[in-house]
Order: C-alpha cells, then structure tokens, then sequence
C-alpha cells in the first residue's frame, strides 16, 4: 500500500497526510459513537456517486453502504480491485468513474457544497430570514518586489481570500473549525496537492478568525520568506479592517 501511494503523492507528502489522517480519525473515535458527519447526509439533495474499493484496506464497504442509504437519490460504483493502486490504475478508475457518473459528483463536493451554501446565507433565505449583504474589499501591497493584490469576500460566518499578482485561480483551500479539535480542519479542493500553503493559511487564519476560510493563494515561490509576509499583511488588515473579514 505504501509504495504505490508514494510513487503517486511523493514520500514527504504521503508521510505527512498520512499522519494527519491517522491524528484525525484516532480523535473521531474517541467521540461518541464516532460520528464524524452523519447529521448532514440527509441534507444533501444533489446527485451523488459514491465509489468504494472492494479491496481498500483502511475503508470497509459498510462505509460506502451507509452512505447510498442516507443520501437520497445517490447511486454506488464499487471497484472490483479498489485500494491503494499505481497511477495508471487510478487513472482508470477515474475514467470510468467519469464515464458512469454523468453529472453526479463525489460526496465531498456536495458536503463542500453544502458548507458554501451556508456561508452564504441559503438556508436563512429559505426560511424566509434576511441575508446578510455580501461585501468585497480589496488591498494590495509590494512585497519582496512583487506587487500583491488581495480581495477579500465577506460570507456570513465566513470570507473567501484570493491573494494573486495575476488574474488566475490556480489554486482553493478549505478550513472549518471542528469542535473535536482545537485545530481547524483544512483541505485543498484546487491546485497542486504538494503545495500546502493554501490549506496552511487557511487553516491558521479559521484558528484566528473562528470562521470559514476560502484561501486561493496564486503567487509564483520566489522566496521562502513570501508566504510568511503575504500572511503578516493579511493579519495587519484584519487589525486595521475587523468588520471587512
């Protein structure tokens, strides 16, 4: 299993994933009954396809199982081989699960969905409540030579932060805050798996801030310091401008 994962991710990134994976789930069953987000399958109304591998070992069928029971409408693909998998496999399985799924997407997507849909207000307006204006500021700042442009979008219970010197969307993290853990949890849903500053920044900024972060970070690596800087400019506005975050 290791070998294979290594091969696709790289050892340093495996190895560090996999430790994080292992924290978070040793965490979860210490809770009761070792919910991690039952409470929101019912929500989700979108076509789904859940894919299981007959022959993972960290995730047994029942998983995939109790997911089609409880989100409505969802249909399963279960992989005869499954597990871990050289990249031509996977890249197989991706393609089948292309082929087969239509516009049905994986179930991240639409918890993901669900979580936007929230910072946004949806579930307010549907029950008739007032929604909260979305506000948008905006800064920038020359940093080791470069010019940074920031953009900031205020959701309800969250912001999304774009920070970029060009007009792209190379990369999106998520954080959310978890009441399991004193750290946020943070996944890259955009971008290049082995670059974790976006998760990073969005997963300190969701420690400092107790909200939902969106952070799509799209400046080239010119020095290790960047990164460092761009996030002791974004904190001096949060000083300056609280209520724009």
């Amino acid at each position: 299993m290791r070998r294979p994962m290594e091969e696709m991710y790289g050892a340093q990134y495996f190895r560090e994933t996999w430790e994080r994976w292992v924290d978070g789930i040793s965490r979860f069953a210490q809770n009761p009954q070792g919910n991690i987000c039952r409470e929101v399958l019912p929500l989700i109304s979108c076509p789904t396809l859940i894919v299981h591998g007959a022959k993972d070992p960290m995730v047994p069928s029942f998983h995939a199982e109790y997911l089609q029971q409880n989100i409505r409408g969802s249909s399963a693909l279960h992989d005869s081989v499954g597990g871990a998998r050289p990249p031509d496999r996977q890249a197989s399985l991706q393609c089948r699960v292309a082929a087969e799924s239509g516009r049905a997407t994986s179930v991240f997507t639409f918890v993901l969905r669900f979580r936007i849909d929230r910072c946004f207000g949806m579930e307010t307006a549907l029950n008739g409540g007032s929604v909260e204006p979305i506000t948008v500021h905006d800064f920038s700042e020359k940093i080791l030579e470069q010019l940074v442009h920031f953009h900031v979008m205020k959701l309800s219970g969250g912001f999304f932060l774009w920070i970029g010197s060009e007009p792209v969307l190379s990369s999106l993290a998520l954080a959310v805050s978890s009441k399991h853990d004193s750290m946020p949890l943070s996944t890259l849903v955009l971008g290049d798996p082995s670059d974790t500053t976006p998760s990073s920044l969005a997963q300190r900024l969701t420690k400092k801030t107790q909200k939902q972060v969106f952070v799509s970070y799209n400046l080239p690596v010119t020095s290790s310091n960047l990164a460092l800087l761009v996030e002791d400019r974004i904190k001096k506005e949060m000083e300056l401008h609280p209520d724009k975050f």
